[in-house]
């Protein structure tokens, strides 16, 4: 029954807030703290904004129920990934904070009928 919830009645916008809470979830357990969630601004959003000591990552987080629309990385395009250095920039002229490292990351998460998972972290995509 659980499973023709996910596949059925649950929309791609909930999907995706449920990606997140599982991306979030996986980064707090690697000693990220997050510090901000779905950062908007004119220009577009970030979806998860993480520090763990002075390094700092702008983190897209793709969440796919099948494998129909291919991998979740593969939707991150060059477009896209100039659209969130963008974001970046902007948002490290609103900070205050010093960062040594700055990184743009992407965090894939697969959910599978069972309501299980995969998470798989892609380190400086950008």
């Amino acid at each position: 029954m659980k499973a023709d919830l996910l596949a059925q009645r649950v929309t791609n916008q909930e999907v995706g807030k449920i990606g997140e809470d599982i991306a979030c979830r996986v980064l707090a357990d690697n000693g990220w703290s997050i510090i901000s969630r779905n950062w908007r601004c004119r220009y577009g959003e970030i979806d998860v904004i993480a520090v763990k000591g002075q390094e700092i990552s702008f983190i897209e987080v793709k969440t796919r129920r099948g494998k129909s629309h291919g991998s979740g990385i593969q939707a991150i395009d060059p477009r896209k990934l100039n659209r969130i250095r963008k974001l970046a920039r902007l948002w490290l002229q609103s900070s205050s904070d010093f960062f040594t490292q700055i990184n743009i990351d992407a965090l894939e998460v697969q959910l599978h009928d069972d309501l299980s998972s995969k998470v798989r972290y892609f380190r400086e995509v950008a």
